[in-house]
């Protein structure tokens, strides 16, 4: 049996901003990168972009040309 489980108001937007950054650089589907800059541009805490900085190091800026 499916169960439907409502998104949180901030997944919610986070898919938006995912779901557009992916029709705006002509992406047909959306891919976990987009969700990951997404999560990116709206990190006010910075948290994220702490979290993934010593992973990515200075590929940060390569990362989001490669999702664009």
């Amino acid at each position: 049996m499916s169960e439907e489980y409502p998104l949180t108001e901030k997944c919610a937007s986070l898919y938006v901003s995912a779901l557009n950054m992916a029709k705006d650089n002509g992406n047909t589907q959306v891919t976990p990168e987009h969700f990951v800059m997404a999560m990116l541009e709206k990190d006010e805490s910075r948290s994220v972009e702490t979290t993934l900085r010593k992973p990515l190091a200075s590929n940060l800026e390569s990362f989001s040309r490669f999702v664009k």
